[in-house]
């Protein structure tokens, strides 16, 4: 079968029903250092970075040996570069399977050899991108299309129609091989209404498809980028087509590879720079550049090239000091338009000062001083903010609004139908007010105000206290402060996880514009 011939490379097992294969799980035997916490802290003396050093293997070992944290070498006992590399996510580059520690190296000794100018952290990040989406020894054609692959199986199988397919498959598989539980089941009928909501699913997207392409026949960009990603991972799309095709027991085979490969396609090309749901590294690039007086740092994303024209790195953000503008500037984050610098409306990113307003895809963050956290960070955010990940349901709309908004509606019908007074007639019309307009009014009003009250002014001022300090604080302290955080995220970890994937030593280092980078510990 398709699936069992690729389960090899793409490092997953495949547990067979039959000849069909069913159930393909996640369990990636690499490194994944997604379960791993480092922070990054920024003020105008300079950087400090803090990093656990343990790494989880998709069978669930651990070892707590792992550098994550990379500098770019010496010139004599002097750093020649001010500059650090902190990896999170993927412990390799994607399109290569190339360890980033061996990449790293390897951008070292070609700025050696070229010597560009450096003059800012940006010329950094624009070298480095430039080097590794070029470099043919680490853009390996195979290596690239197991990954792309693997981004979409990660994809389809988790839709809904196609996950309860594979778990019902998987089921009736076991149902089927127990002695006399075979023949008293009915199993052609138990999967045959997920057969029909994976029907269903896959015409509605074709037709989705025929939509956004008849809305986008004049955007030229996007007819060149889905041609060119039909022409460079076409053949990707097509294997996994034909994987589910088989694995799904798609029929007829030759029409519903074709309607998959056009979903694959089509998905690729809807999310070319969306690294949501893919296997890809982080990479905070921090320090300072030749002529910068002030640190500063750029975080980036890192996995498979689906579009040549764009390669396998984004750059996500840019943190930037900002000295003092007016007495009223207390160093408070800004979110800025990375063309105009147009302050924006916190977590909107869209400029209005452009016409028609923008969408802001590099988001730019300006402050007196940072507090970044990477990876696990639940417990860092926790005690920065005041306000726990696991409490966000509180504020988002869908969630406990919506459930509270539903007793107050039903309290107040209840108190006003024993108002003297009022009858069917008078409530029927309340009913019907409440349904027209009054039930999402009051739905977005406590939505908004929960949100408010937590998020301003909650967590936003409590982490900007935290900026305050560290605006100040002496690079020692701030090592110390760094490490600490990575400590406490890895102890609270420790004894909610079953795994440890947060912990070991933990790696600490500084860089400042006098010393270069130094390590401070380092296991």
């Amino acid at each position: 079968m398709l699936l069992q011939e690729l389960q090899p490379q793409l490092g997953r097992e495949i547990i067979s029903n039959g000849n069909h294969p069913s159930i393909f799980s996640s369990k990636n035997l690499l490194a994944d250092t997604t379960l791993t916490s480092q922070i990054v802290l920024i003020n105008a003396q300079g950087v400090a970075l803090a990093s656990d050093s343990a790494v989880t293997m998709g069978d669930g070992r651990t070892f707590d040996t792992v550098n994550k944290v990379f500098s770019l070498g010496r010139q004599g006992k002097q750093w020649k570069h001010h500059i650090a590399f902190m990896i999170s996510g993927g412990d390799s580059y994607t399109p290569g399977s190339i360890l980033w520690e061996r990449v790293i190296g390897l951008f070292s000794k070609h700025l050696e050899d070229t010597a560009p100018d450096l003059f800012s952290v940006n010329d950094y990040v624009d070298q480095f991108i430039d080097f590794v989406n070029n470099d043919s020894r680490l853009n390996i054609p195979t290596q690239n299309d197991i990954a792309v692959q693997s981004d979409l199986l990660n994809w389809f199988e988790d839709i809904p129609p196609v996950a309860s397919k594979m778990k019902d498959s998987s089921a009736i598989g076991r149902l089927s091989s127990l002695v006399d539980y075979g023949a008293v089941a009915d199993l052609d009928n138990v999967s045959a209404a997920v057969d029909e909501r994976i029907e269903a699913f896959i015409e509605n997207f074709l037709q989705f498809i025929s939509d956004v392409k008849l809305d986008r026949a004049n955007d030229n960009n996007w007819t060149q980028r889905l041609l060119r990603i039909e022409s460079e991972n076409g053949h990707n799309s097509r294997t996994m087509a034909r994987a589910f095709v088989d694995s799904l027991q798609l029929t007829p085979i030759r029409e519903s590879t074709r309607k998959l490969e056009e979903i694959f396609n089509f998905h690729l090309a809807n999310s070319y720079r969306d690294f949501k749901g893919r296997n890809h590294s982080v990479i905070a690039i921090a320090g300072f550049g030749q002529d910068e007086l002030v640190p500063m740092m750029v975080e980036l994303k890192s996995g498979s090239i689906i579009d040549s024209q764009y390669g396998s790195i984004r750059i996500r953000r840019r943190y930037e000091l900002r000295l003092q503008s007016n007495a009223y500037d207390h160093g408070e984050l800004q979110e800025r338009c990375d063309e105009c610098g147009t302050e924006l409306e916190p977590r909107v990113w869209v400029c209005d000062n452009h016409d028609p307003p923008r969408h802001v895809t590099l988001e730019i963050l300006s402050a007196a001083a940072f507090l970044k956290p990477f990876a696990q960070k639940s417990e860092i955010q926790n005690t920065l903010n005041g306000f726990h990940e696991d409490l966000e349901f509180l504020y988002e709309k869908n969630k406990f609004p919506a459930v509270l908004t539903k007793k107050i509606e039903e309290n107040i019908k209840l108190e006003m139908a024993n108002i003297e007074g009022i009858g069917p007639r008078l409530m029927d019309r309340i009913d019907k007010a409440f349904a027209g307009h009054i039930t999402e009014g009051m739905h977005s009003f406590i939505a908004l105000e929960l949100e408010d009250a937590i998020v301003n002014h909650g967590w936003i001022k409590r982490r900007q206290r935290f900026r305050n300090v560290v605006r100040g604080l002496p690079m020692k302290e701030m090592e110390t402060f760094a490490k600490t955080l990575v400590e406490l995220q890895a102890e609270i970890t420790h004894y909610q996880s079953k795994i440890r994937g947060v912990g070991g030593e933990i790696d600490v280092a500084r860089i400042t514009k006098e010393e270069g980078f130094v390590w401070v510990n380092r296991q």
